[in-house]
């Protein structure tokens, strides 16, 4: 019976793991656990936040020029 639930993510797909014991965890680092896996996903979207595209296009009236930041979560 697990009484103390801890979650990581999964590397290979960024999905939030229960994990059983975050001492002895070969997934992630015993700071990378969260209490639900609601704050996994966060910590997860935190971290893929460093990879942003910038994109410049032709856009609205006169078709002017338009920075856009692309991310990976919105």
């Amino acid at each position: 019976m697990i009484t103390d639930a801890w979650f990581h993510i999964d590397p290979n797909n960024g999905d939030p793991r229960l994990c059983r014991d975050p001492e002895t965890c070969g997934w992630a680092e015993t700071k990378d656990h969260r209490r639900t896996a609601v704050e996994a996903s966060r910590l997860y979207e935190e971290m893929m936040t460093t990879f942003k595209w910038v994109r410049f296009h032709k856009r609205g009236p006169g078709r002017r020029i338009t920075k856009e930041v692309l991310k990976p979560f919105q």
